[in-house]
């Protein structure tokens, strides 16, 4: 298939797979030329959402964009862990070749970071992971989360999610549940829901994620949640050679949102023109 820019070129996208190392089947997509950068989701996401800041990113990088285990392209597994999702992205780079780039959003950016502090990469973008730098960020409402995640009741679990765990207001709530979006991501409630439990059983603080010694570009958007600020500035300090930048007038979805910006940066970060 093919997605055609605002510029009128027309980006060719092939469909593979790779698997993982418990058999899982991967899928991404991969679109442009030059160097390879592998790109993670967030919860509540899949490959699909990042087309549009992938065919950006694809006038210099060779993109492949995976959807994480249990959703999209990709095959699922029984047991769920952090590890499968570090065995899943290293798949993914192998096929990408050495020297890939590795970027990770959100949920995406937990995983890429495990999986750098383990085997490093070329360079890492990590955009707002919900890492518990000091106290749980999962504490308020994630048991009537789970109570109506248990009774089936996805639609209430994942309103009480979108409010209490990420702060969205009701207004933006009603509004949401409008949008052509909602059913999309109602459908990602039960990989959120164990995406939720691996952050709300993390280790509370960030000093392991010293021994990542790729060089790291630490994205926030000036308008996310206070968590996510002070996360970007902890994280800042503790990876070695790390570069924060903050995106004026943009919240947690930047690679949506601010996409022409978003993909500025990363590209000026990973080809060293700043």
């Amino acid at each position: 298939m093919t997605e055609t820019l605002a510029n009128n070129t027309a980006k060719t996208i092939s469909e593979e797979h790779v698997l993982s190392a418990d058999g899982t089947a991967i899928g991404y997509f991969k679109v442009g030329a030059g160097p390879s950068l592998v790109i993670v989701h967030g919860s509540l996401q899949s490959a699909d959402d990042w087309l549009r800041a992938a065919t950006g990113l694809a006038e210099n990088f060779t993109c492949y964009v995976m959807d994480r285990r249990g959703r999209g392209r990709s095959g699922d597994s029984r047991e769920y862990s952090l590890a499968k999702e570090r065995e899943d992205i290293r798949a993914v780079l192998a096929a990408a070749g050495e020297g890939a780039f590795l970027l990770g959003h959100s949920y995406g950016g937990v995983c890429a970071m495990e999986t750098a502090n383990q085997f490093p990469v070329a360079k890492l973008v990590i955009y707002e992971p919900p890492i518990p730098v000091h106290t749980s960020v999962t504490s308020v409402g994630l048991d009537d989360y789970y109570d109506a995640f248990h009774k089936e009741d996805y639609e209430q679990a994942l309103a009480i999610g979108l409010t209490q765990l990420l702060k969205m207001s009701d207004e933006e709530l009603e509004g949401f549940k409008k949008s052509t979006s909602w059913a999309r991501t109602l459908a990602h409630t039960p990989t959120w829901t164990r995406e939720i439990g691996v952050i709300h059983h993390m280790e509370v603080g960030v000093a392991r994620f010293a021994n990542i010694l790729s060089p790291t570009l630490i994205l926030v958007g000036a308008n996310s949640l206070p968590y996510h600020l002070e996360d970007a500035d902890t994280l800042h300090r503790i990876i070695p050679n790390s570069r924060k930048v903050c995106l004026k007038g943009q919240g947690h979805n930047a690679h949506a949102t601010g996409t022409d910006r978003f993909v500025r940066v990363v590209t000026d970060f990973l080809l060293d023109r700043n």
